[in-house]
């Protein structure tokens, strides 16, 4: 591969991730699913991630789009709603991206797989509450006690937004738009055209 055609892949995927952060910062600011439950804003983010992911395969896309979709949000004057937004989708966007890291080149080719990873990603969205409630001197036992329900739901919803992100990224790249050529197909060896996976 030629130096040029390298750029111009690195600009293309480059360009992805930053119209998907957008996207996530967008779905921040005026997706209102009428669901009355807790942690259904994970969905959108969750599947905006993944699907990052399978166009692009770069590793540490996940923590990018999170980090430039909190950007986004500051630029647009968001305050602090906006810096929540930056270090909780930051930190759901780094644990994706660990979790890849840890079962890549397999991921693409296992949907239930990626569910999984998509549900297990919502857990640090909860932390900055959790150690704000320790240093009040809440109980440990307590704390989990009242996060359960909003852990529980919010992992539901990631596990769903990972899910269609699967489907939608075979149906892809059966037209070669996504970045693993064997993407959704459980026969054959694990391929890939990744830089870095």
């Amino acid at each position: 591969m030629s130096p040029d055609t390298r750029k111009h892949d690195h600009l293309r995927e480059a360009l992805i991730l930053v119209f998907l952060a957008v996207l996530i910062a967008a779905s921040k600011v005026t997706l209102r699913l009428p669901l009355k439950m807790p942690g259904h804003g994970l969905l959108p983010i969750i599947f905006l991630m993944c699907l990052g992911r399978a166009l692009t395969a770069r590793p540490w896309s996940g923590a990018f789009m999170g980090c430039a979709a909190g950007l986004i949000c500051l630029a647009l004057g968001g305050g602090f709603k906006a810096v929540e937004v930056f270090t909780k989708y930051g930190l759901v966007g780094l644990a994706l991206d660990l979790l890849f890291k840890v079962s890549d080149p397999l991921l693409h080719r296992r949907g239930w797989l990626l569910v999984v990873w998509g549900a297990l990603a919502t857990l640090p969205r909860g932390f900055d509450g959790w150690i704000r409630d320790l240093l009040a001197g809440m109980d440990i036992l307590v704390i989990l006690a009242m996060s359960a329900p909003k852990l529980l739901s919010g992992m539901a919803f990631g596990a769903v937004g990972a899910a269609l992100a699967y489907q939608l990224s075979k149906a892809l790249a059966r037209r070669g738009y996504v970045a693993y050529p064997d993407f959704g197909r459980s026969s054959g060896g694990p391929q890939t055209t990744a830089a870095g996976s």
